[in-house]
């Protein structure tokens, strides 16, 4: 991934779960023309149409702004102490980067946001919480992985289903893909498709989760991080 392609924005932000306080980048594709700027508080930020946008394939589109120059997105960073993903509210007005906040999924903040990041919904929702699924950006499309000489498809270890939000339970009881032979190579299948207001809820599930049993997440960390 060329760095160019994108912009960052740093602030200082502090984790939900451990409190510590740390200056973040967040890599942003909002708009159109040359990228690899830092921006800050007041920077210009040309967004276009939504659809003609290259962001759409970085970011779901939970709604589409009613303002134009005008959009309310969701940046997820890593604490490095313990490892738990948080997210942060980047609003642009009027073409310009008005604020960047913490981010709670809930309440009327999240119900605002337009955009999310794809990958850090994926992550969230899914890979955190130690299912090896992901999220169509475009289609909302959700699959997951199923292992070659199998018969269904798994969460990475055991995951606690008795506590996981509705889609999480319905992926582990009733999409495990029963086929009549074992798959006969790695790949991912189909297991659901989102509506947006579907994952603005599993997404307010998924953080009330995490809130009540830190100690339990992420059961997955990717590689980088």
């Amino acid at each position: 991934m060329d760095p160019s392609d994108f912009d960052a924005i740093l602030t200082d932000v502090e984790c939900w779960n451990c409190h510590r306080r740390t200056e973040a980048g967040l890599e942003v594709k909002l708009h159109q023309g040359p990228r690899d700027r830092t921006l800050k508080i007041g920077d210009p930020i040309k967004l276009g149409a939504i659809g003609d946008r290259e962001a759409a394939l970085y970011d779901i589109v939970l709604s589409d702004p009613a303002v134009p120059g005008t959009v309310s997105t969701a940046q997820d960073w890593r604490c490095s102490a313990c490892k738990q993903l948080n997210w942060v509210h980047v609003r642009i007005e009027g073409d310009l980067l008005t604020s960047v906040e913490p981010l709670v999924w809930d309440g009327e903040v999240a119900a605002g946001i337009h955009l999310v990041d794809a990958g850090a919904a994926t992550t969230y929702v899914f890979r955190d919480a130690g299912m090896d699924c992901y999220i169509d950006p475009i289609t909302l499309e959700v699959s997951a992985r199923r292992n070659k000489g199998e018969t269904s498809v798994l969460p990475y270890r055991q995951t606690l289903s008795s506590m996981l939000p509705g889609r999480f339970r319905t992926l582990l009881a009733s999409a495990r893909f029963h086929a009549q032979s074992a798959f006969s190579h790695e790949d991912y299948a189909h297991v659901f498709i989102y509506d947006p207001a579907e994952l603005r809820r599993d997404l307010a599930n998924t953080a009330r989760l995490y809130r009540e049993h830190p100690e339990e997440f992420p059961r997955y960390l990717p590689a980088s991080t």
